[in-house]
């Protein structure tokens, strides 16, 4: 059936042409969450590449704040007082 206008200005739609519109509207649709579906997938692999890179940096963090806190400071900072005295006595005696 086709579509046609009645004497009254309206216009006749068939139970046909409704049915392939909801049909084609539904398609549509389903071909989208497929898109979505797929997009969704990529991003939670995506996350999981970054969870890891994280993990992997943060251990990489831990390790060296680790060494960092067993360098003995104190004694560092002695002889960087001491080499710094030195040279500045050096300096002070050949007048530079």
């Amino acid at each position: 059936m086709t579509e046609r206008q009645n004497s009254e200005g309206g216009v006749f739609v068939s139970t046909e042409k409704i049915y392939d519109l909801l049909r084609q509207s539904i398609d549509q649709t389903n071909e989208r969450m497929t898109e979505i579906r797929s997009d969704i997938r990529s991003m939670a692999e995506q996350t999981n590449e970054n969870k890891s890179e994280i993990r992997d940096m943060s251990g990489r963090v831990r390790t060296l704040e680790d060494k960092l806190n067993k360098l003995p400071w104190t004694n560092l900072t002695a002889i960087l007082a001491a080499a710094g005295s030195l040279i500045l006595g050096y300096l002070k005696i050949t007048g530079n």
